[in-house]
């Protein structure tokens, strides 16, 4: 996904400064906090914020500065296309806005600011096909396990799961979507 040309203020080698946001793809796992349901990124480890922007980490004490550049690491990531690699499959797939500095590589982007525009499509962690039927899927939570299940894998591996890790915390998927949709602002098709 790509922006149209007059969103560009500014062009020069070290990427381009985007006014208004380019869409892309972006992997989430939710997390039970004392605050609520959260998003978070599962590689860097990013809390979202509610209805804020994030904004990319940059070191501006480190010698250089660390900024976003072509050399450097630093930005939001996010892909191209929905990336369904074994790893990446298990999670969330969502989609974001991107805006400020963005450098553009073969398969993604880092920008300097992002927000969570939707959430596009939940796996079940055990068989990582899409889950269709929320009201029948759960997000279960305890010291060690945390598993979004679809009906099917619930119902075979719940007791399995309860007599392994003790006490489990069990959600239905409906709720917690719900809370997302309302403290970030998401489109949510799957409600």
């Amino acid at each position: 996904m790509s922006s149209a040309k007059f969103n560009v203020i500014d062009n020069n080698v070290d990427g381009l400064l985007y006014i208004n946001p380019i869409v892309s793809f972006k992997r989430f796992r939710i997390k039970n906090s004392s605050g609520g349901w959260v998003l978070h990124s599962p590689l860097q480890g990013d809390l979202w914020p509610f209805k804020i922007a994030l904004k990319a980490y940059i070191d501006k004490t480190s010698k250089p500065p660390c900024d976003i550049t072509r050399d450097s690491s630093v930005g939001i990531y996010s892909t191209k296309n929905t990336c369904n690699d074994d790893y990446l499959s298990r999670y969330i797939l969502g989609t974001i806005y991107s805006w400020g500095r963005i450098i553009e590589h073969e398969n993604g982007y880092r920008s300097e600011f992002a927000y969570i525009k939707s959430i596009e499509s939940i796996p079940c962690s055990i068989c990582c096909i899409s889950i269709k039927d929320i009201d029948n899927s759960f997000y279960l939570d305890s010291p060690g396990c945390v598993a979004i299940l679809c009906s099917s894998c619930y119902t075979t591996q719940y007791r399995y799961s309860k007599s392994l890790f003790g006490s489990i915390e069990k959600y239905p998927i409906r709720a917690v979507l719900e809370s997302l949709v309302y403290s970030y602002g998401l489109e949510c098709f799957l409600l």
